[in-house]
């Protein structure tokens, strides 16, 4: 044993075995030489009954001061009862915000949720949230790292929100889950944008301009057919896309003039039919082309899957 000084360090060869080097005014530290030549400073102490070694660096890249104020550190908190070695391969091996999300959409979102939010789900994910946290581990992720995240989408306000929701919703299930100590969640008290009411409703003219191009689309591209009846369907009964793209003939009530929705965002509801959107729905009737679905896929029994093709056009 003698003191570890640099020039002990540049000194010392290595053997045909490993060589362990201990300090003699700070027990505990050392210098671990291998058979190979590379070197690393290490602290060794006693914890729960087993011996452990903490690396602190190779000489090239740690001065022997640095390694020896470390190894000061670590000794000095196993004194006081903890054992640094153990938090260290608690970190590493702890859950990075990539795999809390795959825990979240596999254990909850695809058992509680219905596929198109677990879409959305992912889609937030793998475009907006994972590029920026996937690879923090989730017990480092602070509310200044959340608050920068939603700072730099602030151009895209519903979007963001819309982020932070799910965020919220993962790091209250990594508390649940142990990850994380309870009520540690980084996004509470993180504020949402203000967000723009987006409600508009069409004038009469414009009802009648987009008639126009409705019929005029539907000449010009009848292969688009059934989009167009999307189009016109969701213009006259105010309901939302998928509640349209998803509709099954036996969810329309002729006598009653109305459409039964069993499934929708906001659980089953009913919503009534004015004269011209059965007036289209007959004209759907008319042409059948499922027993199904009312708006039905151009190559297959199914549902068509989006309108964004007649819509632009």
């Amino acid at each position: 044993m003698s003191r570890i000084t640099k020039r002990v360090v540049e000194a010392i060869r290595p053997s045909g075995t490993e060589v362990l080097l201990w300090d003699d005014t700070l027990t505990g530290f050392g210098l671990r030489v291998y058979p190979s030549g590379r070197r690393s400073y290490i602290a060794q102490y006693r914890a729960a009954g087993r011996t452990r070694r903490i690396a602190l660096g190779a000489p090239e890249k740690v001065s022997c001061a640095q390694a020896r104020a470390e190894a000061k550190k670590i000794l000095s908190q196993v004194a006081l009862g903890r054992d640094p070695g153990a938090e260290r391969a608690k970190r590493r091996s702890s859950p990075t915000v990539r795999e809390l999300a795959e825990r979240f959409i596999r254990d909850v979102a695809e058992i509680k949720n219905k596929p198109r939010s677990v879409t959305e789900y992912w889609k937030l994910l793998r475009n907006v949230i994972l590029p920026a946290l996937g690879n923090r581990k989730v017990h480092e992720v602070t509310r200044g790292d959340i608050e920068s995240f939603r700072n730099a989408h602030r151009a895209t306000p519903f979007q963001a929100n819309r982020a932070l929701s799910v965020l919220s919703k993962m790091f209250g299930l990594a508390e649940e889950w142990g990850m994380r100590p309870e009520h540690s969640s980084p996004t509470r008290r993180v504020e949402r944008f203000k967000e723009p009411r987006r409600e508009r409703f069409l004038t009469d003219a414009e009802f009648s301009r987009l008639g126009r191009a409705l019929t005029d689309v539907e000449e010009r591209r009848p292969q688009w057919r059934q989009g167009v009846a999307a189009v016109r369907l969701l213009a006259l009964t105010g309901c939302r896309k998928n509640e349209i793209l998803q509709l099954r003939w036996d969810s329309i009530d002729w006598e009653r003039s109305e459409l039964r929705l069993p499934d929708s965002k906001t659980g089953p509801r009913s919503v009534p039919l004015n004269a011209p959107a059965l007036q289209a729905l007959h004209a759907l009737k008319e042409i059948r082309q499922s027993e199904v679905w009312v708006i039905r896929a151009q190559t297959k029994d199914a549902p068509l899957s989006d309108i964004a093709t007649p819509w632009k056009a």
